[in-house]
Parts: C-alpha cells; sequence; structure tokens
C-alpha cells in the first residue's frame, strides 16, 4: 500500500489521506489545503482511481 501511496502526485496523496486516514469531512480538508470543496472531491476519485490502478500493478488482487 505505501509503494501505491508514493505513486500519487502530492495533491492526491495528501487529499486522499486526511479523508481515508484521519477521517476528515471534505469541508475541513477543503480549508486544511485551501481548496473549494468540489476540488476535494474530485482529487478522492481521483486518487482512488489512480490508487487501484497502482495496487493491480503491484500484484494486489481485489
Amino acid at each position: 500500500l505505501e509503494r501505491a501511496l508514493a505513486r500519487l502526485e502530492p495533491d492526491l496523496r495528501s487529499t486522499f489521506l486526511l479523508r481515508e486516514v484521519e477521517d476528515l469531512p471534505y469541508g475541513e480538508i477543503a480549508l486544511a489545503l485551501d481548496v473549494p470543496e468540489g476540488t476535494v472531491g474530485s482529487r478522492l476519485n481521483r486518487a482512488r482511481r489512480e490508487l487501484k490502478q497502482h495496487l493491480l500493478e503491484l500484484g494486489w488482487e481485489p
């Protein structure tokens, strides 16, 4: 998982970690990163999609 996370762009990784590890709501993430809430949602969708692809490339099986 760490290797797959390391492949994400920094903005995607930080957004993903704030949501999935720190369990922050979109509004707090938006404030912390100084971006609109819609951007938080877009980044999370992209991060999840890319993370899944990276995990598959590393041999993870769903």
